[in-house]
């Protein structure tokens, strides 16, 4: 079955191996055609000017990108948001929600850092106009704090480069002492390895299980202790399937939480699990009353 309609499809990245499986599903799975545009000025041009028939939205932050593109609820387009919410106008029964458990990602990060007993705490950082982040450092701070680990969670929302958050956690460590920082991206990990050979105790968490990670751990790294795989096939194949249903006036659930696994430099590619399918209903009985005995 095919139909005619054209999606707009945005990822951070262009060339991560992640963001192109992501995209490869959804070629396959979606029954019209999908656009994947590069330029954010010209992706929202093209919604203004009624390009698209819906929209798959994975951006790293919410950065006010669709705040004016008035045109997404007023042509009622089906808007699917991938790992992060966005604000948008798209009607609420139109609007879409695709990721994993980030919640549950960070209590189960939270036991790969208690395993590890960290002396002198967790340093938690978060993005304010990251949804996932909030998520992960909810899961993170209550499982940490339940096990008695000295944790604090610092917001890197008003950093907007590298240098500058590089910076901003240099200058947490020089007031404080920490064992661990966890941090919502691989990329956010990597980018603090510096920080590492100033505090040699010092380890880092990321998160994405992203071909970043596997590689650093292939090639001997070991300063980035964890991260924790996502399944981006699943999320291009929920994405597209949530557009086919809309386009054929079939229901889809709100929001789709995928499984994942924690990834350690003992395991750096786990599979992920399958979830167990819900057990089918008790069959309803058979029978007349009226056969009953007296």
């Amino acid at each position: 079955m095919s139909n005619d309609k054209t999606i707009l499809v945005l990822t951070p990245s262009e060339n991560s191996s992640e963001n192109q499986t992501f995209r490869n599903k959804i070629g396959t799975v979606f029954e019209g055609e999908y656009q994947y545009v590069i330029d954010r000025n010209q992706a929202t041009a093209n919604i203004q000017n009624g390009v698209y028939d819906g929209i798959v939205a994975w951006l790293e932050s919410d950065n006010g990108l669709f705040a004016n593109t008035n045109n997404i609820g007023e042509s009622n387009l089906p808007f699917v948001n991938v790992r992060n919410t966005v604000a948008t106008n798209a009607s609420e029964s139109r609007t879409f929600f695709v990721g994993s458990d980030y919640v549950q990602a960070g209590v189960a990060q939270a036991g790969v850092i208690i395993n590890q007993e960290p002396e002198n705490g967790v340093l938690v950082l978060y993005h304010g106009n990251v949804s996932s982040s909030i998520k992960i450092k909810e899961g993170l701070v209550s499982e940490l704090q339940n096990n008695n680990v000295s944790v604090t969670d610092f917001n890197l929302a008003m950093y907007d480069s590298e240098a500058g958050i590089l910076e901003a956690v240099g200058q947490q460590l020089a007031t404080n002492a920490y064992s661990i920082i966890t941090c919502y991206t691989d990329a956010l990990a990597f980018s603090l390895l510096p920080l590492c050979e100033q505090h040699t105790n010092l380890r880092l968490v990321g998160f994405g299980g992203t071909t970043q990670w596997k590689n650093y751990v292939q090639t001997g790294g070991n300063k980035v202790i964890a991260s924790y795989k996502e399944d981006y096939e699943k999320f291009g194949e929920c994405a597209a399937e949530i557009m086919n249903a809309c386009f054929s006036d079939e229901t889809y659930e709100q929001e789709v939480l995928t499984a994942g696994v924690v990834c350690t430099l003992g395991d750096p590619d786990p599979e992920i699990p399958t979830p167990e399918p819900e057990p089918e209903p008790d069959p309803e009985p058979t029978g007349d009353v009226g056969d009953e005995q007296n």
